[in-house]
This record gives structure tokens, C-alpha cells and sequence, in this order.
């Protein structure tokens, strides 16, 4: 473990916050947080669809909420998590300390650290393979990806780069591999050996890499 590994994640460093709204609430809850990043992302899950989006101004339909089932949002500057449990939607946020929970729901319960000041954890930069490979139209890449697996989806994941080298077939195995593949990075935090959250950071090109930790 690197000497950053040994470093505690306490409530001086990172805010964690959760509670439950109606359905009725969640679009203006969605709206209502402000982020600071350059690059975001979303995703959608609805009863009968999955998308993976940048995080656009307009997030969604106020018509297609009854069908949502969950809706993540992240980036660097943190990661807000709600998903739907019968008429109750949860909500959970992991993220940097100066983005503001929306008026209403900031009471203190609903802040992690009021019921665990002294909590500490270890971070690790982590990353996941997505399904799917892009797709080559030609002698140009697309913004789609598709895998067999699931193809009935459409697979698009914003905010990736292109590959560098546009003919994919003069590059070695493993840059074609990287080009044509996604990961999303992000950051987990354990306590006593357990996983207590996860906080999206991002997507990117594909790259074998170790973890870090932090």
C-alpha cells in the first residue's frame, strides 16, 4: 500500500448524506442540486430502458417519472444516487463538502456525520469495464457501442474520447482493446474491511491499471 493509503477519510474531508422523498418530490429534488464540473454524467433507469447520458440541463420529463425507477448522477465534484422502493424514493449523496444539499432536505439527520463524527475510511480508486465495444462506421468511430449481451440497449457513453489513431486496424491488440472499450473510475471507501460507499467520479477509455489508494 502506498503511503496515501494509509491516509483516514474522515467527515473533515468528504460529506455523506441520505434520506427518503415522495415521488412527487424527486424531479424538483433532481433539479435542484448544483454541480461544478465540466464533464457529468447520468443514469436513467426506467421500467422498461437504461441510459448512460451527459448530465444535461433538462434531466427529464416530469411526464415520464412515474416509469423511472432509479436516477444516478456523478462526477468529480460527487455522486447523488435515488432510486425508487414502492411509493418511497431514497436518496444518497457522497461527494465534496461544499456542494449544497437542497433546502429541505439538509436537516441535520439526514447528514451522515451527525450520528458518526468520529467514523474514519480508506479510499480506493477502483475501476469498472462496461459493457460493450465501439462501433467503427467505416473509417470513423462512432458514439455507440454495442455488446451482445444486451443488445437490445443503446449503449452510449458521453464524455469518452475517440481513439487516437482513427485506423483501428494498424494499432497492436492492446490499443485496439483500450480504444474500443469503456470504464467507468470511481472512488470506494471502506471501514473495518467493508465497502460503506461508492462515489462515481467518471467515464474513460479503457486502461489496465491498478487500483490506488488515496
Amino acid at each position: 500500500m502506498s503511503e496515501l493509503g494509509k491516509l483516514e477519510w474522515s467527515k473533515d474531508k468528504f460529506a455523506v448524506w441520505g434520506g427518503k422523498l415522495k415521488p412527487t418530490e424527486w424531479l424538483d429534488f433532481l433539479e435542484a442540486w448544483k454541480w461544478k464540473d465540466d464533464k457529468r454524467w447520468r443514469i436513467l433507469e426506467f421500467v422498461s430502458d437504461f441510459k448512460i447520458e451527459d448530465d444535461k440541463p433538462q434531466i427529464i420529463s416530469e411526464k415520464d417519472i412515474p416509469l423511472l425507477e432509479r436516477a444516478e448522477f456523478f462526477g468529480k465534484s460527487g455522486h447523488l444516487s435515488t432510486r425508487r422502493d414502492g411509493e418511497t424514493v431514497y436518496w444518497h449523496f457522497v461527494g465534496e463538502r461544499d456542494i449544497k444539499v437542497p433546502d429541505g432536505y439538509d436537516d441535520v439527520k439526514n447528514n451522515y456525520w451527525t450520528a458518526h463524527p468520529e467514523d474514519k475510511f480508506r479510499r480506493s480508486e477502483k475501476h469498472m469495464l462496461l459493457w460493450g465495444e465501439r462501433i467503427k462506421d467505416g473509417d470513423t468511430w462512432t458514439n455507440d457501442w454495442f455488446d451482445d449481451r444486451v443488445g437490445w440497449a443503446k449503449l452510449s457513453y458521453p464524455h469518452v474520447e475517440e481513439p487516437k489513431n482513427g485506423n483501428a486496424e494498424n494499432q497492436p491488440p492492446a490499443a485496439k482493446e483500450q480504444n474500443q472499450r469503456v470504464q467507468a473510475n470511481y472512488w470506494q471507501f471502506t471501514r473495518a474491511g467493508q465497502v460503506a460507499f461508492v462515489w462515481l467520479t467518471g467515464l474513460s477509455e479503457y486502461q489496465p491499471q491498478e487500483e490506488q489508494n488515496g
